[in-house]
């Protein structure tokens, strides 16, 4: 009787507890504690190569998994395998390596933060359940958003290896530094990773992206989700890899810097790959890091996010590895991604028509019911800059978009009536 009591007390706490993080007002930061800086250990099961996407929803606490393949739109697609391709670890480390990839510094002392690039880098804190122990858990992981409503992050940073405890409840704040919150926060609804971490621990797949509660990207903007097929790209020293996040502990434990209340960041090229899913570079990473975006700017000063800060040679000589997303994992993502904006057009269907769509450069948005008190059109291209933004007076029934003289590519449109946001891609071709 006294075990079933203390099963039921423990299930009630975890039940308050999820409610309560999802509703902090303020967020209680000394509650949670730097994810380590986890060390390269190999698959649970060498030989076992199943792989499923697997969704976690935080508001129903329910698991839930898809088969690659019939529940997506690319039934042909295959995941590369992985481990044919590994650097020679003797060669390498008789070295005294000089590194490429620069030691962290503040992001505050750039001229541009808190905006873009940092506005779109996001602090975690993660609430953890662990259900055969009915312990709870608090730690702090960052991340990147890669669209309005979605961030991506390491999947240990929902799922641990090591033991049955994984994310309930997370708390987002774009930018955050040293206490300050410039475009507020927003909370998590779901999560999605692959089963090849989830059940087996495969650092190749040690990436993960989560759903967020409000589209805040539209305020902060967003780096764009990318892959490249081409290893040599991420070892060329002519291309430059940025990395920001929230360092708070050596990876024996110690605290550093200002215990992951700062922005950091560091930048290089990489200078091994492990597999072709996982890239590094000599230097240390730190705790708290884990999940960091790692992006790199074009010569179109667009920003791509090609992997994630993974895992880490705990002693000397150190290095850190990030997870690299392929082509199957970039279109898994992005599919889940496309889905939750076709969810905001069929809501959206019965307040506003938008055509033609693709566009040629001019599209037309006839408010079906009209006579509303407020409206604003608010258009952002893909690194989440403003280019468009409008108020309607509530006589008005249309509206005429000219965006002629943009780049072609995908734009979003945000629509806000009475206080109700819809998003929608907009598609100009030539």
């Amino acid at each position: 009787m006294m075990k079933i009591l203390l099963s039921f007390c423990a299930a009630m706490y975890f039940m308050i507890m999820q409610t309560t993080v999802f509703g902090q007002q303020p967020l209680n930061v000394d509650l949670y504690k730097p994810m380590p800086l986890q060390a390269y250990t190999p698959p649970k099961d060498p030989t076992n190569k199943e792989n499923k996407l697997v969704v976690y929803d935080m508001l129903e606490n329910k698991f839930d998994s898809f088969e690659f393949g019939r529940h997506f739109k690319h039934p042909n697609l295959k995941f590369l395998d992985s481990g044919n391709v590994k650097f020679n670890e003797n060669d390498q480390y008789q070295k005294n390596p000089e590194y490429s990839f620069k030691d962290v510094l503040p992001a505050d002392l750039l001229p541009e933060f808190p905006n873009a690039p940092m506005s779109s880098v996001v602090k975690l804190f993660l609430t953890f359940f662990n259900p055969v122990n009915m312990q709870m858990n608090f730690a702090t992981c960052s991340g990147l958003l890669i669209s309005p409503d979605f961030i991506l992050t390491g999947a240990h940073c929902v799922k641990s290896k090591f033991d049955s405890s994984y994310a309930v409840a997370c708390t987002v704040i774009p930018a955050y530094n040293l206490g300050k919150r410039p475009f507020g926060l927003t909370t998590t609804t779901q999560w999605y990773a692959f089963s090849q971490w989830t059940t087996n621990g495969n650092l190749d797949y040690d990436i993960a992206i989560m759903r967020l509660a409000q589209p805040i990207g539209n305020t902060t903007g967003w780096i764009n989700l990318s892959y490249q097929s081409d290893t040599s790209f991420f070892t060329s020293p002519s291309n430059d890899f940025y990395s920001f996040g929230y360092p708070a502990a050596h990876p024996l434990g110690t605290p550093v810097f200002e215990g992951g209340e700062r922005m950091y960041y560091m930048n290089g090229f990489m200078d091994f790959w492990r597999t072709d899913k996982t890239i590094c570079h000599y230097n240390i990473g730190y705790g708290g890091q884990s999940g960091s975006g790692l992006f790199h700017q074009d010569s179109f000063n667009i920003r791509r996010a090609y992997a994630v800060l993974s895992h880490g040679n705990l002693f000397p000589p150190y290095h850190t590895c990030h997870c690299r997303m392929d082509s199957s994992m970039f279109l898994y993502f992005n599919q889940i991604i496309a889905q939750s904006t076709e969810t905001e057009t069929q809501n959206s269907a019965r307040q506003f028509l938008i055509y033609p769509n693709p566009t040629g450069g001019i599209f037309q948005i006839d408010f079906i019911e009209g006579l509303f008190e407020e409206i604003q059109i608010q258009l952002f291209d893909l690194l989440g800059r403003l280019v468009i933004n409008e108020k309607l007076q509530s006589s008005q029934t249309k509206s005429t978009i000219n965006m002629s003289s943009f780049p072609s590519g995908t734009y979003y449109i945000k629509i806000c009536i009475n206080g109700k946001s819809y998003v929608q891609r907009i598609c100009k071709a030539e």
